[in-house]
C-alpha cells in the first residue's frame, strides 16, 4: 500500500501555534519559572505547577 504525501509546492502553510507538543514545553517553563517563586518560607515543587497547569489547560489543548 503506497502513500503519497504531499510535495513542497502542495503545503502552503503550517500551522504550528495550536501544536500540543509547544504547548507542553511551554507549561515545563512556566512550571520551572514558578517553582522559583517562595511564597513565604513555602517553596512550591515543579511537579505541583505542572500538574496545576495541565488541569488549568486541560483536554482543549
Amino acid at each position: 500500500m503506497w502513500v503519497s504525501y504531499p510535495t513542497l509546492e502542495q503545503v502552503t502553510e503550517v500551522d504550528i501555534s495550536t501544536h500540543p507538543v509547544l504547548t507542553v514545553m511551554a507549561i515545563a517553563v512556566a512550571a520551572s519559572l514558578l517553582a522559583e517563586i517562595r511564597y513565604g518560607t513555602v517553596r512550591v515543587p515543579v511537579v505541583v505547577w505542572e500538574m496545576m497547569l495541565g488541569l488549568v489547560l486541560g483536554p482543549k489543548y
